[in-house]
């Protein structure tokens, strides 16, 4: 049986205090006791077994009883999405998590019908870091804060990164042998909002230099189309023999 995993700010020092949060969920959920074993994570590609020392109350301590080990990321990918409304943006938020993306972006778009707040994000930050526990990954999805599209065009190019962006169009790559037959290790795809790119937004994305993949032959819905092209990629990074976590 899986061992639960608990997340950690840090993996060092060896012995330590579970936070509020992670000391509620393994003493009252879990009810775990000392001598119990776990996986400690820090969300940063580092993991390592270790056990309970003690709980007090919903205060629980536990020491680490192997070296921490970081696992591999050959290639990533990041989405910057016109988020959807409600429960949609949240659904995003966790199945992207689960699939390996490594950041997710609010883009602020002509279009954009939903407003990244503060206490949203701060919603999705809980929803990445629960996911991440679920799935078993080793790296936590960063949720970053919202952005314009010009400003996130123009960090992908500058530090070089692939940027991908989702289009029915005629000429669009399909998906698939796109990223089979691609060896970019930073992968950038921005996702639009439902009511589509504006004209100066796709001259902006075409200036950018941005490749444009067809992900179905139907119309998408936002949350959709951000978790298909993340679908797409874990099962190619998979195919390659790749750990996207």
């Amino acid at each position: 049986m899986a061992l639960p995993r608990f997340k950690v700010e840090s993996l060092d020092p060896a012995r330590q205090r579970l936070s509020a949060g992670e000391s509620r969920h393994a003493a009252a959920a879990r009810r775990m006791r000392p001598g119990d074993e776990l996986i400690a994570f820090d969300g940063r590609g580092g993991e390592a077994r270790g056990r309970v020392v003690s709980v007090r109350g919903a205060a629980v301590e536990i020491e680490l009883i192997e070296r921490p080990r970081t696992a591999a990321r050959a290639r990533t990918l990041s989405l910057a999405v016109a988020m959807p409304k409600g429960a949609r943006a949240d659904w995003l938020v966790e199945k992207a998590a689960e699939l390996g993306v490594a950041a997710l972006t609010p883009l602020r778009t002509a279009r954009t019908v939903a407003a990244a707040t503060e206490e949203k994000v701060r919603r999705w930050r809980r929803i990445s870091a629960a996911a991440a526990k679920q799935s078993r990954g080793a790296y936590e999805m960063r949720l970053e804060g919202p952005c314009e599209l010009s400003e996130y065009a123009g960090r992908a190019a500058a530090e070089g990164a692939l940027l991908l962006t989702a289009d029915l169009g005629a000429g669009a790559d399909p998906i698939v042998p796109f990223l089979l037959g691609t060896d970019e290790t930073d992968l950038r795809a921005v996702v639009g909002p439902e009511g589509g790119w504006t004209d100066a937004e796709l001259s902006l994305l075409r200036g950018a230099g941005a490749r444009r993949v067809r992900l179905a032959a139907t119309v998408l819905r936002v949350e959709t189309a951000a978790v298909a092209l993340a679908a797409v990629w874990s099962a190619q990074s998979v195919r390659r023999g790749e750990r996207s976590e």
